[in-house]
């Protein structure tokens, strides 16, 4: 029987890279409303970022409307905020988990 990957992979919605699930953070879309999952666990469809400037820039700048894993449209100031509260809780030294 073979074994589970124990470390799921995901991709960044900034730079589009492969990754573990841990190293990233969540964004989650429920009923149109697109915000940062902290815990990691709420319904709806999620996407996921680096919490790296260079993810947030990308993520924030792209001129992507609708982003595939969230299944929604994601406006440039929504995606400012997401990327803005990320930067502050890193900046705190808040746990993003």
């Amino acid at each position: 029987m073979p074994r589970r990957n124990r470390n799921p992979l995901r991709t960044c919605i900034g730079c589009m890279r492969r990754d573990f699930k841990e190293r990233m953070v969540r964004i989650a879309s429920r009923r149109g409303m697109v915000k940062l999952d902290v815990v990691g666990s709420a319904a709806g469809r999620g996407g996921y970022l680096h919490p790296n400037s260079r993810c947030l820039e990308q993520f924030t700048g792209s001129r992507i409307k609708e982003f595939r894993s969230l299944k929604s449209r994601v406006d440039r100031e929504t995606r400012s905020s997401i990327a803005e509260e990320i930067r502050r809780r890193l900046d705190s030294g808040m746990k993003l988990e």
